[in-house]
């Protein structure tokens, strides 16, 4: 018998291969959600969030978000997306997920009131369940 997944979209930004599969096994198996959508950058989740503003069906429930990503990181996506439409902002919950100890980093995540909570990698069924 199996049950109802908590959410119909989770999103994955993570440069790291190794990491996104994880998340996106874990997700998965868990049955935390019905569909995953991994994507290698922050630039990418912009531009996806973008297309599919119209669409709330395509827009994901939570996005787990790394800090270190070449190109846009997770800071700059945040600013990014706190320009788009209310509708996409007010839809998404913001989870970071990064490796990173540094005060000031942690300092930073407090400061925006779009993240919901941060996550340490790497990654656990633990983390996936406390979503």
């Amino acid at each position: 018998m199996s049950t109802a997944a908590k959410y119909h979209l989770i999103m994955i930004v993570d440069d790291n291969y190794i990491d996104r599969y994880v998340a996106e096994s874990c997700l998965k198996k868990l049955q935390v959600c019905e569909q995953v959508i991994s994507l290698e950058s922050g630039m990418e989740a912009i531009q996806y969030l973008q297309t599919h503003q119209a669409s709330p069906e395509s827009i994901p429930d939570v996005i787990l978000l790394d800090i270190r990503m070449p190109g846009m990181d997770g800071f700059e996506f945040l600013d990014a997306f706190a320009q788009l439409p209310e509708s996409v902002r007010t839809h998404c919950e913001v989870v970071m997920l990064s490796s990173t100890i540094d005060p000031y980093d942690l300092d930073r995540i407090k400061q925006h009131a779009i993240v919901k909570r941060f996550i340490s990698k790497p990654f656990s069924k633990e983390a996936a369940l406390s979503l």
